[in-house]
């Protein structure tokens, strides 16, 4: 008697958690639950109403011009290489438009770098030239830089990821008062990241206390 007791009360248990189961958000940057746009912050501000939750854009009018939504209702770039321009012809899964994907896309003599760039191949500096001078003999293509001597005085630092000549890469790159936090999203030496970073009573505002 008691198992069965206990079989009945698993089924009770687990039609209960079903019913009560909402549609699964479709990605994991949403916002808050909603039943309305007017319930949604500005960085999520449209209500996906299937789901209950607050996200980036339910279509593209919502991400403005020459922007796509994704299935991911996030708005990028690019959602097909039909959406992207012969300087960067490739759609990538982030949804970015790039130069290359892989080797294939680059043509002979060429290869895609780690970010998405066609770089002339090489085995020595010698068939190096322009802004990609010096080759990376590791990866098999020319670069901008294989150390900071290689950079100039406005980047000073080569970031080893991608051979390219960068402001910093972490704070301690930051010599030059005020500026003495990395921006690493963007690779350049900044005033403050957030407001902690800043005098009391002022703000970060774009890197800069205000």
């Amino acid at each position: 008697m008691s198992r069965w007791v206990g079989v009945i009360a698993c089924c009770v248990l687990a039609i209960t958690c079903s019913s009560n189961k909402k549609t699964a958000a479709p990605n994991d940057a949403v916002g808050p639950p909603c039943t309305g746009d007017s319930q949604c912050p500005p960085l999520t501000a449209y209500c996906n109403t299937s789901a209950g939750v607050c996200v980036e854009c339910v279509g593209d009018a919502n991400c403005g011009s020459g922007n796509h939504c994704s299935k991911a209702e996030l708005c990028v770039r690019c959602l097909t290489d039909d959406h992207c321009g012969p300087s960067a012809p490739r759609c990538d899964p982030a949804g970015d438009c790039v130069q290359c994907l892989t080797a294939d896309d680059c043509g002979s003599g060429a290869t895609c770098t780690v970010d998405q760039r066609c770089i002339a191949d090489c085995t020595s500096s010698a068939t190096c030239m322009g802004q990609t001078p010096v080759c990376n003999t590791t990866l098999g293509y020319c670069v901008q830089c294989l150390s900071g001597s290689d950079c100039t005085t406005t980047s000073p630092v080569c970031d080893p990821n991608d051979g390219r000549c960068v402001g910093c890469m972490q704070d301690s790159d930051c010599t030059t008062v005020p500026k003495l936090k990395c921006n690493t999203s963007n690779r350049t030496c900044v005033q403050c990241l957030t407001s902690a970073d800043c005098p009391m009573g002022h703000s970060c505002t774009f890197g800069t206390c205000r």
